[in-house]
């Protein structure tokens, strides 16, 4: 896997272990990673960033996966997997 220069991608999970995880393995393969603890911090940190595409968790306390991407949808033409 090669990451296109300047491709960011933002990781949401609850759980810190799997954000480090999956930052690692991205970051290695050459793309910038953002982590986020949940769908709310998400939003805010989208607002400031160019991202290309979204990991996110669909169990997440506060505000879910299913409730966080349709919040992205309303302002985001951005790629999601879940």
């Amino acid at each position: 896997m090669t990451a296109e220069s300047n491709t960011t991608i933002l990781i949401v999970d609850d759980e810190e272990y799997i954000r480090r995880l999956i930052a690692r393995i991205l970051s290695d393969a050459g793309y910038t990673v953002i982590a986020a603890a949940s769908g709310k911090e998400a939003l805010e940190k989208l607002a400031d960033s160019a991202i290309k595409l979204i990991l996110l968790d669909i169990r997440m306390p506060e505000i879910d996966g299913f409730q966080t991407l349709a919040q992205i949808r309303k302002l985001y033409d951005i790629p999601v997997i879940m």
